[in-house]
């Protein structure tokens, strides 16, 4: 329960983050606003279409290869992606 929470929190937390940072790099006007509203939204509906795609075949990967070769991947992914 306390780590649905948290991935709950963690997500919208990450949504404020993203929407300031959009308006931030806008005018400070109500179109400025807007536009970012809507860029937001492609943002979202972009980051689900690519979830559906990717998801799916992470799981199939997952069943199929080794559970030590699986972590390794995990922590060479994550490097990549901090860099």
């Amino acid at each position: 329960m306390v780590g649905a929470s948290i991935n709950k929190l963690l997500s919208i937390l990450f949504s404020i983050y993203l929407i300031i940072w959009i308006q931030n790099k806008l005018e400070k006007t109500d179109e400025g606003r807007t536009k970012a509203k809507e860029l937001y939204g492609k943002i979202m509906i972009f980051s689900v279409l690519c979830s559906i795609v990717i998801l799916p075949a992470v799981g199939i990967i997952c069943d199929r290869i080794s559970t030590r070769r699986i972590v390794s991947l995990s922590y060479l992914f994550r490097a990549f992606t901090i860099y």
